[in-house]
């Protein structure tokens, strides 16, 4: 009997881990996203192109990068159905944060077929570039020059967990 509800237990609950869920924080708590839904919603988004965008925020013509961080933290807003800062959400910088901590999550689970031990906080607390993070002292300036590139391929946890 009790092997019996641990495999009932085992098809209902599954730890975050295991599923491939995307942990952020959105400027009020922890959430979670399905990462497919999150890479769909960039990969269709009308206005911002992530794979070609964020290497703008590298350039040295202020417009431009003011323009193209506009236009991410807008999408990621979008995307992440996140209110503006002014109503509890993210300001534009945390934004990026929240972008790049997606792009790398998805680095990371294309290349190892498995989610990183991440805390929700990582995306309030630090930005990263492709695989490198900063802590969050190294924060204050924007980070510029990184991109989404191929994200996620779909993986398949182990059979065991």
């Amino acid at each position: 009997m009790r092997r019996f509800l641990s495999w009932v237990r085992s098809l209902v609950w599954r730890p975050a881990r295991s599923r491939f869920i995307f942990q952020y924080h959105d400027g009020i708590r922890s959430r979670r996203a399905d990462p497919f839904v999150i890479y769909r919603g960039f990969e269709t988004h009308p206005t911002f192109n992530w794979k070609e965008d964020p290497k703008l925020l590298g350039l040295q013509d202020n417009a431009v990068v003011l323009e193209t961080s506009e236009k991410m933290a807008a999408a990621v807003r979008d995307v992440f159905d996140l209110p503006p800062f002014d109503a509890g959400g993210l300001t534009e910088q945390e934004c990026q944060r929240l972008f790049f901590a997606f792009c790398e999550y998805t680095q990371r689970v294309k290349k190892n077929g498995s989610p990183p031990q991440i805390s929700p906080e990582s995306t309030e607390s630090t930005c990263s570039e492709s695989s490198d993070t900063r802590p969050a002292s190294d924060s204050t300036s924007m980070e510029t020059g990184s991109s989404c590139e191929t994200p996620i391929t779909p993986a398949r946890p182990s059979a065991g967990l």
